[in-house]
């Protein structure tokens, strides 16, 4: 299915394998044969002064989805949840800008083993379940969007395979890196702001670090526990 151009609702059923958009105002999937998606958002040019946020992308339960590719602008992204994943995804590429408060998450692709959001605005990511998932580098670009204040969050979760973790994006008020079960090395050397609201907490616990640091304690709440 390619809907390049289209200023319509997309709605996926059965038995579509790949999707290709460059204009994507609405979507909606309600089939699971998704192989790979390849999409940009956009505003609703029929709607120009009430669409501030661009399309809602919901992938779950997409036993056959692989790859995943989304540009542009969109409200909020979501690749899988913890109740239901997506088992054969090996590759999410996210960029653009989300405004929505909820961001984007990614959680429970148990193949998943590139995470690539470094094209990416948004104030909230969260990497949760992803099983396969060794090495993960963050560096997005953190922006309010249809928040008040520019926050800032950033949670990895229970990512058992992942050995190395980098994060580079600043403006981040709340950072939790948890139960990441061989989670050896962290490095936050590119963090060098704290978000908007100046209320910093960090919580690192129940990973596989051998020696823990943290600095400037000063500047908010710091639970540092491996």
């Amino acid at each position: 299915l390619t809907t390049n151009g289209y200023d319509g609702a997309v709605t996926i059923g059965q038995d579509v394998l790949n999707f290709v958009s460059d204009n994507v105002v609405t979507l909606t999937v309600t089939g699971n044969d998704l192989v790979s998606v390849d999409m940009t958002g956009v505003l609703n040019p029929n709607l120009a002064t009430t669409d501030k946020e661009g399309p809602t992308v919901s992938l779950k339960g997409q036993g056959d989805l692989e790859t995943v590719n989304i540009d542009g602008t969109t409200d909020t992204i979501v690749i899988g949840t913890t109740a239901s994943g997506n088992g054969n995804v090996t590759s999410v590429t996210i960029g653009g800008t989300v405004i929505g408060t909820a961001g984007i998450s990614v959680a429970n692709n148990s193949d998943l083993v590139t995470l690539d959001v470094s094209n990416a605005t948004t104030d909230k990511l969260v990497v949760d379940g992803n099983s396969d998932l060794e090495a993960l580098t963050i560096d997005f670009t953190a922006a309010k969007g249809k928040a008040t204040t520019q926050e800032g969050n950033i949670t990895v979760n229970n990512n058992e395979s992942m050995e190395s973790l980098t994060i580079s994006t600043s403006a981040i008020d709340n950072l939790t890196i948890t139960n990441n079960a061989d989670l050896e090395t962290i490095d936050l050397s590119g963090m060098t702001a704290i978000g908007a609201t100046g209320t910093a907490s960090v919580s690192i616990s129940g990973n596989d670090l051998t020696a823990s640091k943290s600095d400037n304690a000063d500047d908010g709440t710091t639970n540092v526990a491996d």
